[in-house]
C-alpha cells in the first residue's frame, strides 16, 4: 500500500526521530514555524564524515531586503540552538532571542546561523587530529578507548568547508569572505571551533568558544593531555593573526576543570594579539557546564564578535 503525499513529509521526519534512515528522506527541507522561523536540512550528505540535520536560521530582515547580503556563523551542537523538541534537555540557547535583542538595540549585525546537528561521533568529530596525535601513545590509546575511535576533527573541517560552507554561499544571500564567516560552539563545540579557526584561518574570520573543553576526556581531568597539545597551539598562533578570538568558562562542575588550561592559551596567544580588542577571554563565577548559563551570556560573545563598531 503507497502512501499519499500528505503523509509522506510528515512520517518520514517521524521515521528521522525514531533512528531510522532511508532515501526518502534525504535533503527533505522542513520549514520550522514554531518557536522560530527556520529550516532543517535532513540528512544533509557528506563525502567526509557521515550525513546530518543542518539549522538554517534566516534574520527577519532578510526577506525585506533582497539585495542584502549577510555574514554567517556555523554553530556546533545545531540541534540545541532553537527548538526545545530536538535540543538537549529541551533547553535550546534560543539564540535568535539573543540576536534579535542585539540588532534591535544597534549593538550587532544582521547575520545567518547555521546551526549544524552532531551525531552519534560528536567526540571524534570535535577532537582535533592535531592535538590527539601530539599526545603520548597512552593517552592516544585512552582517548580512542574512551570515544570508540580515532579523531575525525579534520574530516569534519573539510565537510564544514568544502561542502557546507558551499552549500550555504550558493544558496543564501551571504558575504562569503573570511570577515563575514565566523565558528562557534561551546565545550568540544569549542575546541573544534577554535581548531577550525587555526586550521582554516583563510575560511574564518573569528571563533566564539565557549567552556572550552581542553581536556578532551570527559571521564577524567588529566593535565597531562592538554599540557601534551599546547606546543601544537603555539606552533600554530601566528595563523590567528587579524582574527577575533572569544573564550570563557564557569567555575562549576566540568567549567571547574578549564581555568588553568585557559590561562596557559591565553599566555600562549598574547605574542599575537597582546591585548588586542580582537581577543577576549572571561571568567564567570559561579557558572556551570549548561546550556542555561551559556544562553545567559550568549550576547557577549555575539557582541564581541559581530559588533556594528568595525574593528
Amino acid at each position: 500500500m503507497g502512501v499519499n503525499k500528505f503523509w509522506r513529509q510528515p512520517l518520514a521526519w517521524l521515521l528521522m526521530l525514531l533512528g531510522f534512515k532511508s532515501k526518502s528522506i534525504t535533503q527533505d527541507m522542513l520549514h520550522i514555524d514554531h518557536p522560530v522561523q527556520l529550516t532543517r536540512y535532513c540528512n544533509f550528505p557528506s563525502t567526509f564524515v557521515s550525513s546530518r540535520n543542518i539549522e538554517i536560521w534566516l534574520p527577519p530582515s532578510y526577506n525585506s531586503s533582497v539585495e542584502k547580503k549577510f555574514p554567517v556563523l556555523y554553530w556546533q551542537d545545531g540541534q540545541n540552538l532553537f527548538d526545545p523538541a530536538v535540543s538537549y534537555n529541551h533547553s535550546p540557547l534560543e539564540m535568535h532571542k539573543s540576536i534579535e535583542d542585539l540588532v534591535s538595540a544597534q549593538m550587532i549585525q544582521d547575520f545567518i546561523v547555521v546551526g549544524i546537528w552532531n551525531n552519534e561521533n560528536r567526540f571524534l568529530e570535535y577532537m582535533p587530529d592535531l592535538f590527539y596525535n601530539a599526545l603520548k601513545v597512552n593517552k592516544r590509546n585512552a582517548l580512542t578507548k574512551e570515544y570508540g575511535g580515532k579523531p575525525l576533527g579534520d574530516k569534519y573541517l573539510q565537510f564544514l568547508t568544502q561542502e557546507l560552507k558551499p552549500y550555504i554561499d550558493s544558496n543564501y544571500r551571504t558575504l562569503p569572505d573570511k570577515l563575514n564567516c565566523y565558528i562557534g560552539g561551546a565545550s568540544m563545540g569549542g575546541l573544534i571551533s577554535f581548531y577550525g579557526l587555526m586550521e582554516y584561518p583563510h575560511f574564518f574570520g573569528g571563533a566564539i568558544c565557549m567552556s572550552t573543553h581542553w581536556p578532551i576526556s570527559v571521564r577524567r581531568n588529566d593535565r597531562d593531555i592538554p599540557e601534551g597539545y599546547f606546543h601544537v597551539i603555539e606552533e600554530s598562533r601566528d595563523k590567528l593573526k587579524g582574527a577575533k578570538l572569544y573564550f570563557d568558562h564557569g567555575t562549576e562542575n566540568l567549567d571547574a576543570w578549564y581555568s588553568p588550561y585557559q590561562l596557559k592559551v591565553d599566555e600562549i596567544l598574547f605574542s599575537v594579539f597582546q591585548g588586542s580588542a580582537q581577543y577576549l577571554s572571561l571568567k564567570f563565577e559561579g557558572k556551570s557546564h549548561s546550556e542555561k548559563d551559556w544562553r545567559d551570556r550568549l550576547e557577549i560573545p555575539l557582541e564581541f564578535m559581530l559588533s556594528t563598531k568595525r574593528m
